[in-house]
């Protein structure tokens, strides 16, 4: 004879969990991307902009005999400067955001760039620290880059955008000694078009969303709703039930 325990009942009641399944599938890979109107106009304005930043910044470095201090110098002042523009980066990106910094930094670098074309001859000095400058904050513009690209497309495109947007960095680096070279027909061309492209880049970034504090987009749609979308917008019904979404 077999013996079967009784079982409580009760034992076996556990409190209702509501899960929400989202099945939605983003097919098509960055083509998700070009889709939306929306999210085009951001991928390129970060594309744009972190092409402007690594280019301006070796276009800087290739030029630093030209400055009239010492390479030696001027080398060492730019991986000094470089230090805080990454420790800032990340403690001011939580305080005043990503949008006004990125406007910011990328204004201020191609300001100062392009301040050096207005400085008389002789004065290495000025030269200098317009140079440091300049480089200081573009350093900083190009970690926030890496961040927007982060946050502003879907999850299913999110290493493609970033991988796509550091390529476009690596060919402003690659094309910055053929900027250069133009210095042969007027010394002025290269300055010039490094800082006017980052200069367009800080002034298109008025038509980036603000990305602070907000969740991550797993969809198209919830990219393109970033800028208005609260960071609580995921609730649960009832204190006992909760939302997942996979």
């Amino acid at each position: 004879m077999v013996f079967m325990p009784l079982c409580n009942k009760a034992a076996f009641e556990f409190n209702s969990c509501v899960i929400e399944v989202n099945n939605t599938v983003n097919n098509g890979g960055i083509k998700i991307i070009f889709r939306s109107s929306l999210l085009t106009r951001y991928f390129f304005i970060i594309i744009l902009s972190w092409f402007s930043v690594n280019l301006s910044i070796y276009s800087l470095y290739l030029d630093m005999e030209n400055f009239g201090l010492s390479i030696f110098l001027i080398q060492l002042l730019f991986g000094v400067f470089s230090i805080p523009s990454v420790l800032l980066s990340m403690w001011l990106l939580e305080i005043f955001g990503r949008k006004i910094l990125f406007i910011a930094t990328l204004l201020i670098g191609g300001v100062s760039s392009i301040l050096i074309l207005a400085v008389p001859d002789g004065y290495a000095i000025a030269v200098t620290c317009l140079a440091v400058a300049s480089k200081f904050f573009l350093m900083w513009a190009g970690s926030i880059c890496m961040v927007f690209m982060q946050e502003l497309f879907p999850t299913s495109v999110r290493p493609t955008a970033t991988a796509l947007g550091s390529i476009s960095a690596r060919l402003g680096g690659l094309l910055a000694p053929l900027l250069n070279l133009l210095a042969t027909y007027h010394w002025v061309i290269p300055i010039t078009v490094f800082s006017c492209l980052t200069l367009i880049g800080g002034f298109l970034g008025f038509l980036l969303p603000e990305t602070k504090r907000k969740e991550l987009p797993e969809t198209a749609e919830e990219a393109e709703r970033n800028g208005q979308v609260s960071s609580t917008r995921r609730t649960t019904t009832s204190p006992h039930s909760y939302t997942t979404k996979m």
